[in-house]
């Protein structure tokens, strides 16, 4: 289900790969976006969780992330 799944956004080396896999191991499905114009595309479809690693931060995501959580309603937990 989309609305339940975890979004990755690791970029650089190993990392979303790793916490996938934790992620499958204890059955919480999840998907990793390699570049933040997929995890912005992906938002839209739905998510429950984000896990962003801090070196693939950069204004102009956090700019879009915060419009896209001020669109959220007020019951949204993401």
């Amino acid at each position: 289900m989309v609305e339940s799944r975890i979004l990755i956004h690791a970029p650089i080396g190993k990392d979303a790969r790793l916490i996938a896999q934790v992620l499958e191991r204890t059955k919480v499905d999840s998907f990793i976006c390699a570049r933040a114009t997929e995890l912005l595309g992906e938002l839209n479809k739905g998510a429950a969780a984000l896990v962003l690693e801090d070196e693939a931060l950069s204004s102009s995501l956090l700019k879009s992330l915060g419009y896209f959580l001020d669109e959220q309603p007020a019951w949204s937990g993401l």
